[in-house]
């Protein structure tokens, strides 16, 4: 997905929530280009969507590096927040959600749109 179409979407976010989502998607964005998967998976079927988003969260779950940096496990809150941020784009653009299928039971925090 293209910056502009990026845009857009964080654009439908509430206000509050367009930096918070920010940060967390260009970070999915970025994995998903490195497995050669489209951020919203149009290029993936359901279940190597549904793995990866297993993959992405278990990362953000362990010391990691990113842009150079050295970065702590997030918690519970922060994976809520990624997830949401993640789920947000998904509903966006009329995609199911990649966290269901692995996490169905998982209250995440709540979608603004």
């Amino acid at each position: 997905m293209g910056s502009k179409a990026t845009d857009l979407i964080i654009n439908a976010a509430a206000p509050g929530s367009k930096n918070t989502y920010a940060s967390p998607w260009r970070q999915w964005v970025e994995y998903m280009h490195e497995r050669g998967i489209k951020p919203l998976g149009e290029n993936a079927p359901s279940d190597t969507l549904a793995a990866e988003g297993a993959n992405f969260v278990a990362q953000l779950t362990t010391v990691r590096r990113h842009n150079g940096k050295t970065l702590n496990p997030l918690a519970p809150s922060g994976l809520s927040q990624y997830m949401s941020a993640i789920r947000f784009h998904f509903k966006t653009a009329g995609r199911a959600d990649p966290f269901t299928k692995i996490m169905p039971d998982m209250v995440l925090a709540p979608l603004d749109s």
